[in-house]
């Protein structure tokens, strides 16, 4: 298991630390061990591996995402006008504003889709600004889930292969890709659909491979610019309640940028954008 095997996970490093530690503290008291050497050895090792683990938890900040300062203007249009945010990890935000009030211009920006014209971005601690172009590209492809209005899917691909193209971009194996695709679409109800083209799916079903290709990196942020705009009441409560139910089984911090009311209502916190500013 890919994505189930999160918890599981932390549990045995856990464990691994505490063996370890109290592997340690029989040897310094000097208790007899039949294989101590082989013992110390492997717990040694044991902690070498965890010792990024710690750090990367040590280093964590409570903030996913800080904007300070972004402006953005196009000639002599300003569309964001000193936009100031903050998200805490795990927190569901939705920011909402008539069209052209700069909503999805500061969803590409906090996605380093697009460079702010003056600001500072800052993903999981680390400053956007500091990344070369390359840098940036494999920063985002690691860290950052993408969803648009419109699913943006291949017409010629299944949609197991569609979900599963980040991962070959990030040079994983065709088999390994396809294993994780197909975990993460079951999850999200489309187990019997893994070999339908987006042409033979509704269109709540295609919205739903198009999530499964922002998540099957697991990125630390998922990014959605109007994910239910063209879909139909019903399937667009689904894909609402679908949000939430990311962020309580991942942790997922989730930033939507919508028009719809219910999905602001479910937000953790709710942004108005107004003429370039965030209320």
């Amino acid at each position: 298991m890919y994505f189930f095997s999160i918890k599981s996970q932390n549990i045995s490093i856990d464990q691994s630390f505490s063996n370890s530690r109290t592997l340690f503290s029989k040897h310094r008291r000097g208790r007899p061990h039949s294989k101590s050497n082989n013992d110390i050895s492997n717990g040694v090792n044991q902690l070498s591996m965890l010792l990024p683990y710690l750090c990367k938890q040590k280093q964590q900040t409570k903030s996913m995402i800080q904007a300070k300062q972004i402006f953005k203007t196009y000639g002599n249009l300003e569309v964001l006008k000193g936009v100031d945010i903050e998200i805490e990890r795990g927190s569901l935000v939705s920011i909402v504003g008539r069209s052209g009030s700069g909503k999805s211009t500061l969803l590409h920006i906090l996605g380093t889709l697009d460079l702010p014209s003056s600001g500072q971005v800052i993903l999981d601690g680390q400053d956007t600004a500091k990344l070369t172009a390359k840098q940036l590209a494999s920063f985002r492809n690691q860290h950052i889930g993408f969803i648009f209005q419109f699913h943006h899917l291949l017409q010629e691909f299944s949609a197991v292969e569609n979900a599963m193209f980040p991962l070959l971009i990030a040079g994983q194996s065709q088999k390994e890709a396809s294993a994780k695709a197909k975990e993460l679409l079951e999850y999200l109800g489309l187990g019997d659909r893994l070999d339908h083209k987006p042409s033979e799916l509704s269109g709540g079903e295609q919205q739903r491979v198009a999530i499964a290709r922002a998540m099957v990196n697991k990125p630390a942020i998922l990014l959605a610019d109007e994910p239910t705009g063209n879909l139909d009441q019903q399937t667009a409560t689904d894909i609402h309640q679908l949000f939430l139910k990311l962020k309580a089984d991942f942790g997922q911090t989730c930033v939507v940028v919508t028009h719809h009311t219910e999905m602001a209502a479910l937000s953790d916190i709710n942004y108005t954008m107004k003429d370039g500013r965030l209320l």
